[in-house]
């Protein structure tokens, strides 16, 4: 049934999509339904992707979203206590990928418009510098280095400010999907170039008050399995 409910949702799109389904399981949640995660892309993206790494000697078994591999990181690296309720956040360049985890069990997971290009778009604007220049200024500069200069740190409070109502979104959204009105996140976890801008992890803790750390997707991962020429 459900198979054909996620092929009804594809078939409204103008686009040819892929599309996929998960039941998940929340613990202590009795359910008169069974919460699943659907998921959606479009072919053109996916096989573009596959053909780039064909073309650059890849061999691909398998592909799944990318939540789903930072939900098997968090599961496997034993980096989530039993009890624990985690927000994982990867912050790409243009979007950025949320996972809520409690222990070994995904409760959810969403992909959210935003990224690292907020913040470099930012510091373009207030600082009337090129794009390639702001980007540098990110990464060198910092939220709270002390030797920031003050329109560089409003400039990147601006928009890390978009960032902490992304998180705090996903949090509300969470809390309605899952018919959960109680659900807390313990730690926040971030990932991605951004989630090294100086500062933004302190700055995000005392704006969230919540723990709030980098993430290392490899660290308990032995990669000695990831070499040679098939992923």
């Amino acid at each position: 049934m459900m198979q054909y409910e996620v092929l009804q949702i594809a078939g409204k799109s103008s686009d040819n999509i892929y599309a996929d389904f998960k039941p998940l399981t929340i613990p202590n949640k009795p359910y008169p339904e069974i919460p699943v995660l659907v998921g959606l892309a479009k072919n053109t993206y996916i096989d573009d992707e596959i053909r780039y790494l064909k073309d650059i000697g890849i061999g691909l078994d398998d592909i799944c979203p990318k939540v789903l591999a930072l939900s098997n990181v968090l599961r496997v690296g034993g980096r989530v206590g039993q009890s624990e309720t985690v927000l994982l956040i990867d912050i790409g360049a243009e979007n950025s990928e949320v996972v809520i985890q409690q222990g070994k069990n995904l409760l959810f997971a969403r992909n959210m418009t935003g990224g690292g290009n907020l913040l470099t778009e930012a510091l373009k604007n207030r600082l009337g510098v090129s794009e390639e220049q702001a980007e540098i200024i990110k990464h060198t500069d910092g939220i709270m280095a002390t030797d920031s200069g003050a329109p560089i740190k409003d400039a990147l409070r601006g928009a890390i400010g978009q960032i902490e109502s992304m998180l705090e979104s996903a949090i509300s959204f969470a809390r309605t999907q899952l018919k959960i009105d109680d659900l807390a996140v313990d730690r926040i976890l971030l990932s991605g170039g951004t989630a090294r801008l100086k500062g933004l992890t302190e700055y995000l803790s005392n704006a969230l008050a919540k723990p709030v750390e980098i993430f290392e997707p490899f660290q308990n991962i032995d990669t000695r399995r990831l070499t040679g020429p098939t992923l």
